[in-house]
């Protein structure tokens, strides 16, 4: 009976069998047809337009310097292409299709595209066919400039919609049959899609840079990196759900923009202000010179992580939570409200924040290198976590040191003079001197306040319930 039935069942998926391979070689006999609610489609075409797709057949006079302010690309997934090269002899959009798969007959999408003028824009517009099963997704979006004298986009700003499409403007850049050219701004707003620019575009060898007027991209999970060692804009901006830039050197003019939910941002050295709204990114950055600002204007800062070796400039942090930073020096002032996760401020005596710190976190750990001859503010507060502060040099004016719950360790150097105080926290009772502990000098006789080398030129005030460490650092 099993083999029976077994039997059968065998004949039976044969059967279904071979009514899906009648039924894909009528689909794949007869593009376009609907059988059984599904359709085959197959392009393979190029066109290259040098007029408007429209009735006015306007010329397009690509090559022509200054003749469109704007370029307008929309596509959902086609590969677009801006180069300069002798693959074409002609200048023009050119328009590849070469796209094939089975589509669902109520999803199906009419291939169709339009390439117009409106007043000093050139707009293209394409419908790529929608599959549920491709074979080929190669449909590309190329504009074209055939005249290597020609530079005709100098000025011309690009803005280009994608859904996850690769986009790519310069040519290849070691062909010979390929040659440089200038863009003006270039915005591309995509879901998934990456961008790229070679260094056949706004390229100086001399500095190894390009320059760009403004740069502004959102990528969504896409991916941007400039060729050139150093990337020179006017304005700055990367919006990200889990994209990735990365560059050696970013030189920002105005202003910069990073957004981002998850996404990872490295670069070596940034020239100019920054301003990161981060929900849980990563950043690691090597020299910032300017201020690095994150101002939780859209995104309220969740998990968030930052290793930075220098700051030439402020830093502050308007609201963040569970959001881990080090940065190894900052020259100046720092301002930051967490409520949980990690801080450290400096890396060492020679390295440390040189004018005003003042930190507020409710249960992160706090650890600060501090130094400067004036006075500035001086203030870390975390409710429940531990904080670590090391006096690097004489630190003139007040140091102000609160936690509830957490730990206090305090470092400070060999002949510098400091007076500590001692309180508890949210209370006037007497504080315990038991729970003071002087780590390098062990049968110091503990007094309330402690004054180390009798000069009343720097005050350290610890409020805590918690225990205090004491020790010296060179």
């Amino acid at each position: 009976m099993k083999k029976g039935f077994m039997f059968y069942l065998g004949f039976f998926l044969l059967i279904i069998f071979g009514g899906f391979l009648v039924l894909l070689v009528i689909l794949l006999f007869n593009p376009g047809q609907t059988v059984l609610g599904m359709q085959y489609f197959s392009y393979s075409e190029s066109n290259i337009y040098q007029k408007t797709t429209n009735a006015t057949q306007t010329p397009l006079e690509l090559a022509t310097a200054d003749k469109y302010q704007k370029i307008e690309i929309n596509v959902d997934y086609a590969s677009v292409i801006v180069e300069k090269n002798e693959d074409y002899n002609k200048d023009g959009v050119v328009i590849v299709n070469n796209s094939k798969g089975f589509v669902l007959a109520r999803e199906a999408v009419k291939w169709e595209y339009s390439v117009l003028v409106e007043g000093d824009t050139l707009k293209i517009n394409v419908k790529e066919p929608a599959a549920f099963l491709f074979f080929s997704k190669d449909i590309r979006v190329i504009v074209h400039i055939a005249k290597k004298s020609a530079n005709p986009f100098t000025n011309t700003a690009f803005d280009i919609t994608t859904k996850s499409a690769s986009v790519t403007i310069g040519g290849s850049e070691d062909s010979p049959y390929a040659y440089d050219f200038n863009v003006g701004d270039v915005k591309m707003t995509s879901e998934a899609g990456s961008l790229r620019i070679t260094k056949r575009v706004n390229y100086e060898s001399e500095g190894e840079k390009q320059t760009f007027g403004n740069l502004l991209l959102s990528l969504g999970s896409g991916s941007f990196g400039p060729s050139a060692k150093k990337l020179v804009v006017n304005d700055f901006g990367f919006i990200s759900t889990s994209g990735s830039f990365a560059a050696s050197r970013v030189d920002i003019t105005n202003s910069g923009t990073v957004k981002t939910n998850s996404g990872t941002i490295k670069v070596e050295e940034i020239n100019g202000n920054l301003d990161i709204e981060s929900q849980n990114g990563y950043f690691k950055f090597g020299k910032i010179v300017g201020n690095l600002n994150l101002p939780c204007a859209d995104m309220k800062m969740d998990s968030s992580k930052f290793y930075i070796e220098e700051i030439d400039g402020d830093l502050t942090v308007i609201e963040g939570q569970n959001s881990n930073f080090e940065v190894k020096a900052v020259s100046g002032d720092v301002n930051m409200k967490l409520t949980s996760g990690t801080v450290k401020i400096g890396s060492g005596a020679e390295k440390y924040a040189a004018k005003s710190v003042v930190i507020t976190t409710t249960t992160g750990n706090i650890t600060v290198y501090m130094a400067g001859d004036e006075t500035y503010a001086k203030e870390l507060d975390s409710e429940n976590g531990d904080v670590r502060f090391y006096l690097c040099g004489q630190v003139k004016g007040d140091v102000d040191v609160h936690t509830k719950t957490g730990r206090v360790f305090s470092y400070f150097m060999l002949g510098k003079s400091y007076t500590f105080t001692f309180s508890l926290y949210g209370s006037a009772d007497a504080f315990n001197m038991k729970k003071v502990r002087f780590v390098d000098y062990p049968n110091v006789i503990s007094t309330n306040p402690f004054v180390y080398n009798n000069d009343d030129v720097s005050n350290v005030k610890i409020y805590t319930n918690s225990n205090v460490e004491l020790a010296l650092f060179s």
